[in-house]
Parts: C-alpha cells; sequence; structure tokens
C-alpha cells in the first residue's frame, strides 16, 4: 500500500482509494459491501450510510476528518 499523509486533507472515497492504489474487488471483498454499491458511494458520497462509512474508513486506515462526504 501506498504510504501517504492526509493531515489536513479532505479527500473523496475515490481518491482515498486510488491513492491507495486499491481495486474496487479489493476493497468489496474487505468490506462486503457490492462493487455496484461502492461505485455508488463514490458518485454519490453523502448517500454512505454510517455503518457502510465506517467500514470503508477501517479498511482505508483514515480518519473521519480526513474524508469528504458530500461534493
Amino acid at each position: 500500500m501506498m504510504e501517504v499523509s492526509l493531515s489536513g486533507c479532505k479527500c473523496s472515497i475515490k481518491n482515498i482509494r486510488l491513492i491507495q492504489e486499491k481495486t474496487l474487488e479489493e476493497v468489496s471483498s474487505f468490506t462486503n459491501i457490492p462493487i455496484g454499491v461502492l461505485k455508488e458511494y463514490e458518485q454519490a458520497p453523502g448517500n454512505i450510510p454510517l455503518h457502510e462509512a465506517v467500514k470503508l474508513l477501517s479498511y482505508y486506515k483514515i480518519n473521519f476528518k480526513n474524508i469528504m462526504f458530500f461534493i
């Protein structure tokens, strides 16, 4: 995994995934969130339920304050 400092950065879920060089398949496998749903979340991050956001934050090992859930 690519080590990237996100201090002071607000990134989208999709950008975090791309920065960490993860595929949708990898994220889906770890989080048990279907690929189609992950694509929807990347397009409309404001629609991510809290329990799913927690799964994604855990997978990406990032703090809630570093994610932009609204575009």
